[in-house]
């Protein structure tokens, strides 16, 4: 009995998936799988103009987010159409290569396994391979190794200031990979996962408070200058926050602020556990982030 097999195409401009197309075969010769997937990719280069090919028109997919889904291992699913429509197996065998303005990319045909994108002559560690184990991240152990070692680090030899900072910056990316470039995700992820009011504060307080800081290493922002927002100072071994009104300003314990922050996070990854979906945006937006852990198979050139 033949045995069909698919060659997949995803077409693009450059910056969203245009279209999806599919051959098939009828493989009546027994072989291995890899000498199948090698026919296919040979096949790509002829098949990919005359496939059968659909539209893609909502919701809109760009480049980024089906490579995303190829380190998933999810990009099959966008074809589920195509394959009821010509009753495929449950588990077909097939390549899905990219075609890119009518150029094919063979290197980036993807046969089924997750796509390994970790480019080691370019001095990156592929997190998904270093931290997921039985199929699950380990997003503790790669924030602690990304940002919270050398928080503590700065923290713990009197660098309050750069500690401080860092912190600053930690919630600006957990707020960009949860919101996307979006005006007032930093307060909109403050808001949405930590308890800032156990120390008497507020998001809108600790936005102006990194305006500041890690614009201008100060603690004026316009906001603050102007009066409409309290200071915020940076303390430790404080216990509850002090207020002065002569000065217009708050001091803060913190370290409170840090473990207030490391628990929010904790709660923000458990929706990574209810919606499967949001995985493939969080890779597709930490893939453009770097740190100190992940750069490193050879030395950067100062």
């Amino acid at each position: 009995m033949p045995e069909v097999i698919y060659n997949l195409f995803v077409y693009t401009d450059g910056k969203i998936v245009t279209d999806l197309g599919f051959v098939q075969y009828n493989i009546v010769e027994d072989g291995s799988d890899e000498k199948k997937i090698e026919f296919l990719r040979a096949r790509a280069l002829l098949d990919h103009g005359g496939a059968y090919k659909a539209k893609v028109v909502s919701p809109e997919i760009n480049l980024e987010s089906y490579y995303s889904k190829h380190r998933l291992g999810t990009a099959l699913a966008m074809f589920e159409e195509f394959f009821q429509l010509v009753n495929a197996p449950p588990d077909p065998l097939f390549a899905m290569t990219v075609v890119e303005n009518g150029e094919v990319k063979i290197s980036y045909s993807y046969t089924g396994s997750t796509l390994d994108l970790s480019d080691k002559t370019a001095g990156f560690v592929d997190y998904l391979v270093h931290y997921t184990s039985e199929n699950r991240i380990d997003f503790g152990q790669m924030f602690e190794d990304d940002y919270f070692k050398a928080i503590k680090l700065l923290f713990n030899n009197g660098f309050l200031v750069s500690s401080a900072k860092l912190l600053m910056v930690f919630v600006d990316t957990v707020a960009f990979v949860e919101f996307g470039d979006e005006q007032g995700s930093f307060v909109k992820w403050l808001d949405a996962y930590t308890s800032l009011s156990s120390i008497d504060l507020e998001a809108s307080e600790l936005w102006e408070f990194r305006n500041g800081v890690l614009h201008m290493s100060n603690l004026h922002s316009r906001r603050v200058l102007s009066g409409k927002v309290q200071r915020l100072v940076p303390c430790v071994n404080l216990g509850a926050t002090l207020f002065d009104k002569v000065r217009n300003e708050k001091q803060f314990d913190l370290l409170s602020l840090i473990e207030i922050i490391v628990t929010g996070v904790g709660k923000w990854v458990e929706t990574y556990n209810v919606d499967s979906l949001k995985l493939e945006k969080f890779v597709e937006r930490y893939d453009t982030v770097i740190s100190d852990a992940r750069k490193a198979y050879r030395p950067v050139a100062i």
